[in-house]
């Protein structure tokens, strides 16, 4: 419970090494918002991690165009 009341706020968590920190996280104790600019997969990882603890999910990632 090193993390216990704290908020993570992890972007690109809907695969790959940042869903890996946001269960490590989870772990840990901490309260995770995850996000990833593909709505559906980031979906998918909140309902995936939320059997595990308490996961908030938020709007994809806006992309940035020039």
């Amino acid at each position: 419970m090193k993390l216990k009341d704290k908020v993570a706020v992890i972007t690109g968590s809907a695969r790959g090494l940042g869903r890996a920190i946001a269960q490590q996280f989870l772990e840990e104790g901490a309260t995770v918002i995850i996000t990833d600019i593909n709505e559906q997969r980031v979906r998918k990882t909140a309902e995936e991690l939320s059997t595990t603890s308490s996961t908030r999910e938020s709007p994809p990632t806006p992309s940035l165009q020039r």
